[in-house]
């Protein structure tokens, strides 16, 4: 059984998705048979499994499995916290709608808060996961209040893990500037994106895609204040970057965020009456 979970291991790093499958399939097959079960090996080969199912972008497998590996373990064990990261890693990447990767992440949560870990030890993973709710509630438009809480505590863990500035703390702005957008409190989200903007600046660079993001915000928030000459800039200087990575080789993914800006800035210039600017900015929009 080890030797196909390792192998499973292997051939996922090497896009083998199907064979890899194959191997955590068989090595969970032969540990859940055995007479002496052990728990922290069934759950490893569960975790396995949904790590390929991950890759292939399978929510319902990928946090079915999750939830088998953290039903098994109990929540002081060491390996409970690496299953507790996979659930909020997973739930982050997929950014999903599933019902049971929103209930893994509530019972996350509520597992770290009853437990008050200790800060150096899973710090870290108890800020993402409060992050990581806050995310999913915010974009469901749903327990706006529970979310501003968890993000106000989860932003002091950060500044306590961290005494010097760092790239999460941007994360934890950002997205309490998309729940003021939300809630239509324009200013303060304006305020949240321009501090993100200047925490990842200073961790990650101009160049980085939450940087440039949170640029992108900013601009929605001044365009929603009808402060257009204002949201143009920040559209303009988040298109120049990005456009610099598109023309360097960028992937599909940088392209449409490019066109999206590009749209962006097309509005803002037709609001501001610059029909020749939005043209402009939609024939390039159309030629990605």
């Amino acid at each position: 059984a080890k030797v196909r979970y390792e192998l499973g291991i292997l051939l996922r790093e090497q896009g083998k998705l199907r064979e890899a499958l194959e191997e955590h399939n068989h090595a969970l097959r032969i540990r859940c048979s055995l007479p002496s079960l052990d728990p922290h090996e069934v759950a490893e080969s569960h975790i396995g499994v949904g790590n390929v199912f991950l890759t292939l972008q399978k929510p319902d497998e990928t946090f079915a499995h999750f939830e088998e590996a953290y039903n098994m373990i109990p929540t002081d064990s060491p390996y409970s916290a690496k299953i507790r990261l996979c659930i909020v890693n997973a739930a982050q990447q997929l950014d999903t709608d599933n019902s049971l990767s929103l209930a893994l992440c509530e019972r996350v949560v509520g597992d770290f808060d009853r437990e008050n870990g200790t800060l150096a030890v899973d710090g870290e993973t108890r800020a993402l996961a409060k992050l990581v709710l806050a995310s999913i509630y915010i974009k469901r438009n749903v327990r706006f209040q529970d979310a501003g809480r968890m993000l106000d505590s989860g932003l002091q863990i950060v500044r306590e893990i961290y005494p010097r500035r760092h790239a999460r703390e941007g994360d934890f702005l950002a997205c309490i500037g998309d729940l003021y957008f939300r809630q239509g409190k324009h200013g303060d989200a304006l305020a949240a994106f321009r501090k993100a903007e200047k925490v990842f600046r200073q961790t990650i660079g101009v160049c980085a895609s939450n940087t440039i993001n949170a640029m992108f915000q900013a601009g929605r928030a001044l365009l929603a204040q009808g402060k257009f000459s204002m949201a143009a800039t920040k559209f303009e200087e988040a298109v120049a970057i990005r456009r610099g990575i598109v023309t360097d080789g960028g992937d599909a993914h940088a392209t449409h965020l490019l066109g999206r800006d590009l749209f962006s800035l097309a509005v803002c210039r037709q609001e501001a009456g610059d029909l020749s600017g939005a043209v402009a900015c939609l024939r390039e929009c159309r030629g990605l």
